[in-house]
């Protein structure tokens, strides 16, 4: 149980601000990465901000993946 918790605490620090970013670039055109004042717009490099935004989503969905293997190996 406590190595559960262990995992959801980690998952939920690297996954926050992440989440955060993906829709906040979703509502602005706007994605931010690798500090707070480099942004990747839609408007001007489509490729590159949907490429961002897979490499995003890809992180979130492994993290949600390992927070599901952790649950069905403590509980399961």
């Amino acid at each position: 149980m406590l190595r559960f918790l262990i995992v959801i605490a980690i998952c939920l620090l690297i996954a926050s601000p992440v989440a955060w970013a993906v829709v906040r670039g979703l509502r602005t055109g706007k994605l931010p990465h690798s500090d707070s004042s480099t942004f990747v717009q839609r408007s001007k490099a489509p490729v590159r901000f949907w490429l961002l935004m897979l490499f995003f989503l890809a992180l979130l969905a492994m993290l949600g993946w390992t927070v599901f293997r952790a649950g069905h190996q403590a509980f399961g």
